[in-house]
């Protein structure tokens, strides 16, 4: 996490060196980054990095986290457009998030992201994430149209998020590898999605 240091900057000094960060990762793997070339875009010293976040690992997790952020509103906004069906928000995501990401040159750092998840990927899980969970949880499981869903707890329902949630980044970086193949890892991800609701529907 950032230092108070870091946290006391002033707005604009934290986000050119967020911008000039995202920058850096934007072009080039999370491994191939350069803390030489942020701290120079950013316009600050090597020690001054150093006092704000503890290692390249650090600020990019300090970056993915406002990503995260960002991505959990979007979630949100995109299941009361659906009117609560989880499943078919889910299958939406992966639409919009795979045309975004494979067309447009500004979600280059969505696609680094994407592609290093192995890399610190409990953030991923709604559980795991503190502050996204936190922040939104309730918000986001009481917009949720659990009626018709054979649940016992909430954890259930975290489970069935978490698997969702997991499936649908495992088929966007499959199919951004594999291309060619789009079509055809969109049509098994979103019958997955149909396996996932059919095991817990009620009178199935």
């Amino acid at each position: 996490m950032p230092s108070e240091t870091f946290k006391n900057l002033s707005p604009n000094k934290k986000n050119m060196i967020m911008q000039a960060a995202k920058r850096e990762f934007s072009q080039v793997p999370f491994h191939e980054a350069s803390i030489n070339h942020i701290i120079k875009e950013a316009g600050i010293s090597r020690g001054s990095f150093y006092m704000y976040f503890e290692n390249k690992e650090d600020l990019y997790m300090t970056l993915a986290e406002h990503q995260m952020e960002r991505h959990f509103k979007f979630l949100f906004q995109t299941l009361k457009e659906n009117r609560g069906d989880l499943f078919m928000t889910y299958k939406s995501l992966y639409d919009i998030l795979y045309e975004k990401i494979s067309k447009h040159k500004k979600a280059n750092f969505e696609k680094n992201m994407l592609m290093n998840m192995n890399f610190h990927s409990n953030s991923l899980m709604i559980r795991e994430n503190k502050v996204h969970y936190h922040k939104y949880s309730d918000q986001f499981l009481n917009a949720i149209d659990a009626q018709h869903l054979v649940l016992n707890t909430t954890e259930d329902l975290l489970d069935i998020i978490d698997m969702l949630t997991l499936l649908l980044v495992h088929s966007l970086v499959i199919s951004l590898k594999e291309k060619e193949k789009q079509p055809i890892i969109s049509q098994r991800y979103k019958r997955q999605v149909d396996i996932i609701e059919c095991s817990v529907k009620k009178g199935r």
